[in-house]
This record gives structure tokens, sequence and C-alpha cells, in this order.
């Protein structure tokens, strides 16, 4: 969904510039596909994401500046997609015609007899491999409440992400440190691990010191 919308942004862009009367334009584009014009604050959004490309995903829809700690992922994504549009010269209703023949699948769990992250790992296995953070992350909130959720992720997979935020590597950062932190209680020399674990992660304890 989120690359799916992505494309749309661009497209519409494409659209907007390209100057053409086509059945289809970017106002329809964000009306039908991306926003929720009846709707305030996060409503307003037919997607939102997480805490660290949130904001960036907004910015592009609407159409107005990045910030300064514009994710990196949201707009290199987005400026491939703008990219190869000018570069195919590609009919843009055709475009449009090839997006609208997606179809989305909706799948509602029931909690007392449902697995949800058996059925989430299943479902991505022919997609692009979860880093270890992912699985963790899924592990622990899906099978909490959305309430609990939301408390859970904003007060501590937030912090840890922005701790460990080093651009493209943040995952392996991320995944590497979960690894250790796991394994410590069966680390039988500690003091020549930590000095290992140290000089992998350089940077970050050289920060929280």
């Amino acid at each position: 969904m989120t690359t799916l919308s992505k494309l749309l942004v661009a497209l519409g862009q494409a659209i907007k510039q390209s100057g053409k009367e086509l059945k289809i334009s970017e106002k329809k584009i964000q009306n039908y596909y991306l926003l929720n014009n009846d709707e305030d604050d996060e409503l307003r959004y037919k997607l939102m994401l997480t805490h660290s490309d949130k904001e960036s995903l907004i910015r592009l829809v609407e159409g107005t500046d990045l910030p300064s700690t514009a994710s990196q992922r949201i707009v290199e994504n987005y400026q491939f997609f703008i990219k190869k549009i000018q570069e195919t010269n590609i009919n843009l209703e055709t475009l449009y015609d090839g997006i609208a023949k997606l179809i989305i699948v909706d799948v509602s769990l029931d909690r007392t007899q449902d697995n949800p992250q058996l059925i989430f790992e299943s479902m991505n296995s022919t997609g692009l491999e979860l880093s270890q953070a992912d699985l963790i992350r899924n592990f622990i909130l899906m099978g909490l409440e959305p309430k609990e959720q939301n408390d859970l992720y904003h007060l501590f997979r937030v912090p840890m992400e922005l701790i460990f935020w080093f651009g493209r590597k943040f995952f392996d950062y991320f995944a590497l440190f979960l690894r250790y932190y796991l394994i410590l209680p069966f680390v039988v020399c500690l003091p020549r691990f930590l000095c290992r674990l140290t000089c992998q992660f350089n940077p970050v304890f050289l920060h929280i010191r």
C-alpha cells in the first residue's frame, strides 16, 4: 500500500505537469485513493505510516515541502517513480488503467481462533524478507489490542528507532542490537563479549555515553 500510494502521488504529479486534459486528474487521484476530504487530522489520510515515515508521506500527498528530517526511503521511492515515468514516456492514462486493475485483499481475523503472527509470516513469505527487528515487533504487538499496540509502539519502539537511526543501515543495526540483547543472559565471558559489542556499535555507544 505504501508503494502504491507513492506511485499514485508520482502519477498525479506527472499528470499535473503534462498540462493535458485526461480522464484522470491529480485531484481525482487524491480524492479517490489518498485522502478522506470529510475527515480531519490522521483520519484525513487513507494510509498512515509509522512514526519515522508518517510525516514524509503526508507531505508528499499534500504536495507541500518535505520536512528537514524526511524519510530517505519514502523520498527515494517517490523519486524513483517520478524518474521512471519521465524516462519511459509512458501514456499516463494507460498507467492509471493498469493501477486500477489491482485488487486489494482485506483479511479479518478472530483473536480467539486465529494466529495473526503465523498468518502474517505466511502471507509475507513471497515478498521482501522481513528483518529480525520487524519479526520481533510483530510477534510482540499482533496479539494485543490496538490501543495497547499503539502505546507500546510509541513508548518503546519509537525511542529505539531514534537511537539506532543511521539511514539505510537502521534495520541492520537494530536487528543486531536485538540479537545481542537476547543472548546476553547466556554469555559466559561477558567482558570480552561487551568489548566486541562496543566495537560493533561504536557510534551508538559513544552517543549513549
